[in-house]
């Protein structure tokens, strides 16, 4: 009974994309990249032109693996992401979150969920904007250019610990 509350009648709950997990662990793992989008042109968090800029150089990313799933925001406008990578065979666009071999994020909640997923969880820091300390933790690396994600995702760099290790 701390605070005046009975703690056998309090529930106990988790980040709502904790509750994916379970379902996401029963499909099979994807040789895949999963890039897990922001809504950072909807939000005003990057200008139009920054972010085209950005998605472009990610195409060199979606160009040295095998598959680049993309994983769209609710709220993100796809057609920017349609366009850049029109003409990739390669490229899956889906709202729902896959298991697959490594991720790519910024600072979306979805890092933590990846990281229970896989050993390779990239943030890729942009000019201009802070990232979390509490997405910095579950990443497995983190980096500031395309170049450095690809080498990662290409070189399978995984993480020295892994995210339960790194919690602890």
């Amino acid at each position: 009974r701390k605070y005046g509350f009975d703690k056998n009648k309090m529930v106990i709950i988790t980040p709502s994309d904790f509750l994916l997990i379970k379902d996401i662990k029963k499909t099979v793992s994807i040789d895949a990249c999963c890039y897990i989008t922001m809504t950072l042109v909807e939000d005003g968090r990057m200008k139009k032109k920054d972010f085209i800029e950005l998605m472009k150089s990610y195409r060199a990313i979606a160009q040295s693996v095998n598959k680049f799933i993309i994983k769209l925001h609710p709220r993100v406008n796809s057609t920017f992401y349609e366009e850049i990578f029109h003409g990739l065979d390669n490229v899956i666009f889906t709202r729902d979150f896959p298991n697959c071999k490594s991720y790519i994020t910024h600072y979306s909640s979805m890092a933590s969920t990846a990281a229970l997923l896989s050993d390779i969880v990239v943030l890729h820091e942009l000019p201009g904007h802070t990232t979390p300390e509490i997405f910095k933790k579950v990443a497995s690396h983190i980096v500031k250019d395309t170049e450095g994600i690809i080498r990662i995702i290409n070189q399978n760099i995984p993480s020295k610990l892994s995210f339960t290790e790194k919690k602890n």
